[in-house]
């Protein structure tokens, strides 16, 4: 794990400072994991299976199995908060966009 450790610090250190920058903005952190492409793996997967109308406790126990959870693992549904956080940011971002576009589109002065 050593071996992996520098070499993750080694690329956080290649990373460009308005890249990183970003990263601490977002994130809070200042460098790169191996946990963190777990993580992020973990949710590109989950958000694939569910996108291909996978039911959600089938798709838990696939992530499971494909990361070395017990069956009775809750790491999935840790996973799957960040899937839904990103779906709800989505869904309330067009929500938004939608009731900006209506309000644009009424006539002006007659309010």
């Amino acid at each position: 794990m050593d071996g992996l450790s520098t070499l993750f610090g080694r690329i956080t250190a290649a990373i460009p400072k308005e890249v990183m920058k970003e990263l601490q903005d977002r994130t809070g952190k200042n460098s790169i994991t191996p946990h963190d492409l777990r993580h992020t793996s973990a949710v590109v997967r989950l958000n694939q299976l569910l996108s291909n109308n996978v039911p959600m406790e089938e798709a838990l126990q696939r992530l499971r199995s494909f990361f070395g959870w017990a069956r009775t693992s809750s790491m999935p549904r840790m996973y799957a908060r960040a899937v839904f956080e990103d779906r709800m940011a989505d869904i309330w971002s067009n929500v938004l966009d939608d009731k900006v576009e209506i309000l644009r589109a009424l006539p002006r002065g007659r309010w």
